[in-house]
């Protein structure tokens, strides 16, 4: 028994076919095959059914249980041993959407390189709720996500409260709303409510923000104009900047987008009924995981970088002359 076998048998766990996962590892079925034998034979049981289709057996869920175990803590203290001896080499494997992202690696990578070169950042894009899971089978270091629950394995630390903002340029606001641009204004520069801007089209982002929104519309019994949707927010500005629609996009995102932000652009606070509309961003690593120098500096680079963009004043910093 060895923990590169402990290691495919984990893999083939994830397809239970034998052919996806050797295509996956970048390994020949074979190879794989006798890595699951030489863990039967090592053990003297069963532990995969292979007709008529790949399964697990009582033992090779029992064993599945187990590898995760032994496959975490001998990472743990393959960085317990990285940190005494020194060794300043290794990966780091990261998740987010692309939009978190752009946010944040473009500053904090060329920190982190000039201080550990030796070591390769691995970054997976995807939604929160399919890198929650990534955390707790050890298949990430880190991830940054829309989320404030710990769960049983995940350790989370609440990096911002990012708030939403209703972005329309003058030119759709007076095209729309040719009497009350003024009154409309006013009202909005300290909380903005969908309801005040029925009239309007909207680029919609198509993710669970988006489907939030439009879900304050429903409840006063409205239909959003939406002409674009798109879970990109470095999508839907432009159109906003060009005045072909209004859109909704968070601080920390307008931040990193700074350059498609018109001198005409109005950036209204969002509000839903009296409160403001933000979304909580969170980093999450697995709780009982042993973080090596490393981590902990790429972890020290993240929460510093997200209270730099908290801290900053949105409408001083997009409209600076």
């Amino acid at each position: 028994m060895n923990f590169l076998s402990l290691y495919y048998f984990v893999e083939l766990s994830k397809d239970l076919h034998f052919t996806k996962t050797s295509e996956r590892l970048f390994i020949s079925q074979q190879t794989l095959s006798n890595n699951i034998k030489s863990l039967e034979s090592y053990y003297n049981i069963k532990l995969i059914n292979r007709k008529p289709k790949v399964t697990l057996t009582y033992a090779g869920e029992k064993l599945l249980a187990f590898a995760k175990e032994l496959l975490i803590k001998n990472r743990d203290l393959e960085d317990m041993f990285s940190d005494i001896n020194e060794d300043l080499s290794g990966s780091l494997k990261f998740g987010a959407s692309i939009s978190r992202a752009t946010i944040s690696l473009p500053k904090i990578f060329p920190v982190f390189t000039q201080k550990y070169p030796n070591v390769q950042i691995n970054y997976i894009d995807d939604i929160s709720k399919n890198l929650e899971p990534l955390i707790v089978n050890n298949e990430l270091d880190f991830a940054i996500v829309i989320s404030e629950r710990p769960g049983l394995k995940i350790k989370s630390l609440k990096l911002m409260d990012d708030q939403i903002y209703l972005c329309v340029t003058d030119k759709l606001l007076k095209e729309y709303y040719p009497n009350d641009f003024e009154k409309i204004k006013e009202k909005s520069k300290n909380g903005a409510y969908v309801e005040d801007f029925k009239l309007l089209p909207f680029s919609m982002l198509s993710n669970r923000l988006g489907n939030r929104i439009e879900s304050f519309f429903i409840e006063k019994n409205l239909e959003p104009k939406i002409n674009f949707s798109s879970t990109y927010s470095q999508l839907i500005l432009p159109f906003c900047s060009k005045s072909l629609s209004a859109c909704f996009v968070s601080h920390a995102t307008l931040i990193c987008l700074k350059e498609d932000v018109t001198s005409d652009m109005n950036i209204f606070p969002l509000f839903h009924n009296g409160v403001a509309v933000r979304r909580p961003i969170s980093l999450i690593t697995q709780k009982e995981r042993y973080m090596n120098s490393y981590s902990r500096f790429f972890q020290s680079l993240i929460i510093e970088h997200f209270n730099n963009i908290k801290n900053i004043n949105l409408h001083d910093y997009l409209f600076e002359k």
